[in-house]
């Protein structure tokens, strides 16, 4: 039977991305539909505010609507993408004694750097 010891950097982790600031909009994102006549097709509303809106340039109306949707879900996307990546730094930092990096490891670490740059 073998045994390993395990290092991790979890409550360095727990208290670094539990800290971070972000500065979006706080609330529930809704998609609202555009106006009539005009070339929006929708907008995202929180708590009354305007934060973002989808026009008809160049798109049809039901691409327009499939972006203000996407574009809803940013808050929830974002905080997700945090979890996500406190994991996978986890996966990277936790490797048996003497283990070696493979291209896995690898691999998350690209992604790591990326969603860094994302949301950092």
């Amino acid at each position: 039977m073998a045994y390993y010891v395990i290092k991790t950097t979890i409550n360095v982790l727990t208290l670094n991305w539990n800290k971070m600031k972000t500065n979006y909009t706080k609330g529930k994102w809704k998609v609202m539909d555009g106006h009539e006549g005009s070339n929006m097709v929708s907008y995202i509303q929180c708590n009354e505010a305007t934060v973002a809106t989808c026009f008809r340039i160049n798109v049809s109306d039901e691409e327009g609507k499939a972006n203000a949707r996407l574009i809803s879900k940013a808050p929830e996307l974002l905080q997700s993408v945090i979890k996500l990546r406190n994991c996978l730094e986890i996966l990277i930092n936790t490797t048996p004694s003497g283990g070696k990096r493979n291209s896995l490891t690898d691999e998350n670490i690209l992604t790591l750097k990326l969603i860094d740059e994302c949301i950092g």
